[in-house]
């Protein structure tokens, strides 16, 4: 079965200088349980807000 994910907001992010660091530390999140994702979000996000609304990536 093929899924589809679609996305409309952004709540969490990691910088990385490094693409390679990025993509090893991307692979490891999509391993993780839905609920350590969850967590991830509520430390950094608490109100999930959407952080492209709010131009975090904008420097």
């Amino acid at each position: 079965m093929n899924r589809s994910c679609h996305t409309d907001e952004s709540l969490y992010y990691e910088s990385y200088t490094n693409v390679n660091e990025a993509i090893h530390r991307e692979k490891m999140l999509k391993e993780w349980k839905r609920i350590w994702k969850i967590e991830l979000i509520e430390q950094n996000n608490p109100n999930w807000d959407d952080l492209i609304e709010k131009d975090v990536f904008i420097s």
